[in-house]
């Protein structure tokens, strides 16, 4: 085991630099995504329903 928590991620590819990144807070995002995408996706079917009635 390192002891540690690797949790930051920079990356290097020759020259080219890419910015650097938290993991967790990358991932968090990526779960929050989808799940705003259900709550628009349900808003357009309840409002979709309202008009049929």
């Amino acid at each position: 085991a390192l002891g540690y928590v690797r949790d930051f991620i920079d990356f290097h590819i020759g020259n080219w630099h890419w910015y650097t990144f938290n993991v967790a807070d990358a991932l968090i995002t990526i779960g929050i995504v989808p799940m705003m995408l259900e709550v628009l996706w349900q808003e357009k079917g309840a409002t979709a329903a309202g008009k049929e009635a």
